[in-house]
């Protein structure tokens, strides 16, 4: 008896499926191919870019998003601009041990 090879099984079932779907399978394969190949350089010249200082990490279009005004925390007045304070309900909600009881 021989040993199994799923290779050897996958190319029988590839071979005795229509002529459609062994197009289908070549297109779908070629793609990956493809698509994977342009995910991975697109990593490496990201890499590469700022290895070599052509661009930081900072200067990344996607991250300069500025924050929405419904997103920002409350700000004591008096404080510095930057201080956030964590409002009475949120305060209920964190846990031991600093846990806020009404």
């Amino acid at each position: 008896m021989e040993p199994y090879s799923a290779w050897a099984d996958w190319l029988n079932k590839f071979h005795t499926a229509s002529e459609a779907i062994q197009a289908l399978w070549i297109v779908a394969g070629a793609a990956t191919v493809i698509g994977v190949t342009w995910v991975v350089m697109r990593g490496v010249v990201e890499v590469v870019r700022v290895w070599r200082g052509d661009r930081l990490p900072e200067d990344n279009p996607a991250t300069d998003i500025e924050p929405q005004p419904w997103t920002k925390l409350p700000v004591i007045p008096g404080l510095d601009p930057g201080t956030h304070v964590l409002t009475h309900a949120a305060q209920e909600r964190r846990g031991w041990p600093d846990q806020v009881r009404p």
